[in-house]
């Protein structure tokens, strides 16, 4: 091999220059794009925790709620959808808005 190695990421030796390590920026982008995911869909299921477990205890919810939850569970369910094997190096991925105003979870006061 002839001089150092460059140093940006995802460079590997083909014999003859350093070229970029495509299938090791690839790999890199999934599991950059895999944690995003999953950390979207870890904040989607602490905001509906409540409501779920609202109904299994048996209570039932008020019809906002009721909607608001559909609505974070439609959104988990886009998320989980997203392909993230198909992630560029531009990182453009489609994320899903999250629902709006469905934030406040309805808890009596009594």
């Amino acid at each position: 091999m002839d001089g150092a190695a460059p140093k940006r990421h995802y460079k590997k030796w083909d014999g003859e220059k350093w070229v970029t390590d495509t299938d090791a920026q690839h790999q890199s982008l999934v599991l950059e794009v895999l944690s995003k995911q999953a950390s979207l869909i870890d904040e989607a299921t602490k905001r509906i925790a409540v409501w779920q477990t609202k109904l299994l205890m048996g209570r039932k919810l008020s019809d906002d709620d009721s909607a608001a939850l559909n609505a974070w569970m439609d959104y988990i369910d886009a998320v989980e959808a997203i392909d993230v094997s198909t992630v560029d190096a531009d990182m453009h991925i489609a994320w899903p808005a999250e629902p709006a105003g469905s934030f406040n979870v309805t808890i009596p006061l009594q």
